[in-house]
């Protein structure tokens, strides 16, 4: 069996045209992939910079707790001071009053 030159030439026309669409498909589904890709990306980086964000307003809670707790030793510490001085100053003349 021989093939024709008018058949031989509508083959070669037909094989060009699916190799034409087969690279029209493997290109789309690349960039599909690639499209993909970038989306998780996005998707990814926005996900990391909420973490972070909710992460802030945590670590400012403690540290205002320690500034709390720093304070509150601060103000114990000036109470004592005050009283050690007061006992300083009176030291065994400690004079009570009570009335009935």
């Amino acid at each position: 069996m021989t093939i024709r030159a008018v058949d031989l030439q509508i083959v070669v026309q037909k094989a060009t045209e699916v190799m034409k669409n087969q690279q029209q498909e493997n290109s789309k589904t690349r960039l599909l992939m690639h499209q993909q890709a970038q989306q998780l990306q996005k998707k990814e980086q926005i996900a990391n910079h909420q973490i972070t964000n909710l992460q802030k307003p945590d670590k400012s809670s403690i540290y205002k707790e320690k500034e709390r707790k720093n304070k509150r030793e601060s103000s114990g510490e000036e109470r004592k001071n005050k009283k050690e001085q007061m006992a300083k100053e009176h030291d065994g003349d400690s004079i009570i009053d009570i009335l009935i």
